[in-house]
Formats: C-alpha cells, structure tokens, sequence
C-alpha cells in the first residue's frame, strides 16, 4: 500500500514538473493541479469538521468507537466481497449481493429510526394525504410531483412508512445505477467498487428515513448522467439522449431546483458532438423534446385534478425565499426574521423583492458577503452530517434517550469518517480519470460547480449536494482501481517470475 501511494506521488510530481513517463518535457498539467489542489483543500475541511465532532462535548469514548467500529464493519464487508469476487470471477452475483445487502440495510435503518415527518417533509405528507382523499386544490402552494408520487403508495398504505419504503426501493436503483457507471465507463471491477460504495455510504442510508425529495430527484439526475456516458460511447444512439432528456424532466418535475442541470447536460451533449454540427443538433433537439413532453403532460394531467391549466404544480410560495435566506448573515438577519419578512411581502412581488433585497446586501458589505458564500460552501461540503440531523430529527422509536443519542453520536463518527475516505480515494480517482477519461473527468467536475455556484447566493444546506452522492463514490472508486493497478504493477516488477 506505501508503494502505491508512493508511486501516485511520483505520479503527481511529475505532472507538476512537467515530465512524463518517458523523462520527455512536456506542458504543464495545470488542470489537475488546480483540481487536486482544491480537492485537498476539501479535504482539510472535512477532516476539520470530523474533529469538531470527535471534540464535542457529548461525544465518548464509546461513542467514538462505535463510529469507527462501523467503518470498519463497512471496510471488511468490502474486502470479503472483494475476496469472493477474485475466485467467483462473477460480476452478477457480486452486484446481487450488494443491491439485496443495499435493500437490507437500508430496510432495517427506517425500522430503527422511523423519522416522523417534520418541516418541508411534514407539507409532503400532508399534500400526499390530501390527495389520496380527492382533495387537489394544493392548499400548501408547494410543486405537486413528488406528493402525488407519494400518493400512489399512500393509497395502499396512509402512513410515512410507505415513502420511507419507497425510498428505500429508489436508493437500491441508485447503488444498480452506480455499478452501471462504471461498468460504462471502465469494467465491471469499477462498477462493483462504485455500487458498494454507495450501498455502505451513510448518507445514502439515513436519508431513505426521510420524506425529502433528494432521494427520488438523485435517482433521476444519476440516470441522466449514465444516458450521457451511454452516447458518449461510438454508437451512441439518440435513444440515450432522449432518455436523458426524461430523466431530467422527472428530477425537475419531483425537485424544481433540479432545473440547473439541464442546461449543464445540453452543454455537454453539444461538446461531445462538436465535430459533427448536423449530429449535434438533432440530438440536441432530442434532448430538448424529451425534457419538454413529460413536463406538458404532467401539467396537463394536474389541469384535470385542479379544474384549469397553471403553471402552479411546477411552483412554490417560497421559490424565491432561498435568497433572503441565503444573505441574511451578511445583516446578521436570523432565518426566522427573514421568514417574517418574506412573507409580509405581497405573493406577486416576492420574485423582485428577493432579488432587489439580495443583491442590496451583498452590495452593502462586498466582503463579508464573499465571507459568508465561503461559510455556506464550507457548511455544505465540508460537514456530512446533513441526513443523520434530518434522519433523527423527531423519531418515535423504543431506544431511550441516551440509546438513541449514542446511536446519533456514532453514526456521526461514521459519516464524517467515510466522507473523508471517499475524498481521499476521490482525489487519487482525479488523477485516474485524468490519464484514463478526461470527458468523464470534466463532467463530473461541471456537476460539483453548478450545485455549489448557486449557494453562494441561495440558501445552502448539506441535502441540497446529495445528488453528487453516485459521482463522488464513482471518483473513489476510480481511485481505489488506481491503487490497486498501481499495487500489481509493483508485484510484476519486484517479481517478474
């Protein structure tokens, strides 16, 4: 293992020194080393935010080991299934194993900690509820496509149980998707890896115990993004695009703010097809059609439940609120002043005013408004504690206070602990997709910009990154291939025999 790290170093410097294999002169790389450098500082703060939580007060010893004792629980579950893998040499029933391990762990979370809805995940339910009754006039003024989602499983079942179940359903399609990416862009070894990463990530587990979108909205942006690496391929068909261009349409139509990545996809398609301009925009028109149908149908289908066609189904009371949240410490607002503030406004002018009153705060303090972007970008990158927080916000289980707040501590021990693995991988899994697949590279790069880009303005929460979840583990996967290539490498050559 020292070996290979050292080799990755060598790796790395003589990208820096611009000298290749061969001891030829070549351009600098400044590319990667401006990625590896900012994945290094990511990785400073994630360590930091796992000692300000290993220092907190509440935090024990016993505590603290049940974190690591999880880690390493999820570690030698991957080593045996690794170990079986090498004399099965079956990639079926490897994935087998992981998606029905998947469904299990995450089957027995939601039954050890059955989060009760509360905030924005407590109007879901209720609009779900309302809806299996007959009643659609969205009293709420929230987007209706994940509460109707929810409403068809309601109907068998009228509790918050039946979402967590579907949620549970929709995270095993996530980790199946996860080994498709790999297995597109590499083999099915990377596959495997990728897909039992994201089957032991905590986050992907504890957020199946909460009414959110993230789940359902991150299945759908992880589909687009395997449609996208499916045309990359020669024969790329326009059934892949087209796809793509649904699945997009649906994490829109389930989380509205999900519209950023569409034109990121367009982008891409365009610059994967530039060199055949007639290619290009027929499935550039592909993509645009196969977004624009499913989003025409779905209102017209919300026209008959509502008695007239509006664009309120796709549209939220509080759509604009992000941006008083968002700048509100530039004026030391607290979130709940800004919430009375918003909605004292006339619902006609709350676009405008939010805008006007956003930018009048940075303008007024430039840069304690950058001060605060960096703090929000920190907050939500940094820290991995977003879903354990949701997750165990209000649970109404049998554990007593201190079981469950063991149990809260621990589990945060292991998030931050596997975060910071997967980053550490994910910064060899730069340099692997660099020498390997720079468009898959770059793409997965424009994904982390343009869900980080916007909360330096908007309000910033660690669910909102939760869609990076396949593309982080796919970078860590990329990473743990690295090494393990560069550990054969090192074998060949010490023992050629």
């Amino acid at each position: 293992m020292c070996d290979a790290i050292n080799e990755i170093l060598k790796n790395v410097i003589k990208h820096k020194s611009n000298v290749n294999d061969h001891g030829e002169k070549t351009k600098p790389n400044l590319g990667l080393i401006a990625l590896l450098t900012l994945w290094a500082v990511w990785i400073l703060r994630s360590g930091y935010w796992l000692w300000l939580e290993i220092a907190n007060p509440l935090m024990t010893a016993k505590r603290i080991g049940l974190g690591f004792c999880f880690v390493l629980l999820t570690s030698f579950g991957g080593l045996i299934l690794y170990t079986l893998f090498q004399k099965v040499k079956q990639p079926t029933l490897a994935l087998a194993f992981i998606l029905g391990g998947t469904f299990l762990i995450r089957l027995a979370y939601i039954t050890l900690i059955p989060t009760r809805p509360q905030s924005d995940f407590l109007v879901y339910h209720s609009m779900a509820i309302q809806f299996v009754q007959g009643d659609y006039q969205n009293s709420y003024d929230r987007p209706m496509g994940y509460p109707l989602l929810l409403s068809i499983f309601y109907r068998w079942l009228p509790d918050a149980l039946a979402g967590r179940l579907l949620n549970v359903f929709l995270s095993t399609l996530i980790v199946l998707l996860g080994y498709f990416l790999g297995k597109r862009i590499h083999s099915s070894s990377l596959g495997l890896i990728s897909a039992y990463l994201l089957a032991v990530y905590p986050a992907e587990i504890m957020m199946t115990s909460v009414l959110a979108t993230e789940t359902a909205a991150s299945l759908c942006i992880t589909a687009a993004f395997l449609s996208f690496l499916s045309n990359q391929t020669k024969n790329g068909s326009k059934l892949a695009v087209v796809f793509m261009g649904f699945s997009l349409s649906i994490g829109f139509i389930l989380r509205t703010a999900y519209l950023i990545y569409f034109p990121l996809f367009l982008l891409l398609i365009a610059w994967q097809e530039r060199k055949v301009l007639k290619t290009m925009w027929s499935k550039l028109s592909c993509t645009l059609l196969s977004f624009v149908i499913p989003i025409a149908l779905f209102l017209t289908y919300c026209a008959t439940l509502l008695g007239g066609f509006s664009f309120k189904p796709l549209s939220s009371s509080v759509s604009y609120f992000p941006f008083l949240a968002g700048t509100g410490k530039i004026v030391n607002n607290s979130f709940a002043k800004d919430s009375k503030i918003y909605s004292s406004w006339p619902e006609n002018k709350r676009a405008i005013l939010s805008f006007n009153t956003a930018w009048d705060r940075i303008r007024s303090n430039p840069l304690k408004a950058i001060r605060v972007a960096i703090e929000k970008i920190d907050s939500m990158f940094g820290s991995d504690r977003y879903a354990l927080m949701w997750s165990f916000d209000s649970v109404k289980t049998r554990l007593s206070k201190v079981q469950l707040l063991t149990l809260r501590m621990g589990f945060t021990v292991w998030a931050q602990l596997t975060k910071l693995a997967l980053l550490l991988f994910g910064g060899v899994g730069l340099i692997y997709f660099w020498k390997t697949n720079r468009m898959v590279l770059w793409a997965i790069v424009s994904l982390i910009l343009v869900t980080l880009l916007p909360h330096l303005i908007l309000e910033a929460q660690g669910r909102y990154r939760h869609q990076l979840n396949p593309t982080m583990a796919l970078l860590a996967a990329g990473g743990l291939m690295y090494v393990r290539e560069v550990v054969r490498a090192k074998r060949i050559t010490s023992n050629p025999f």
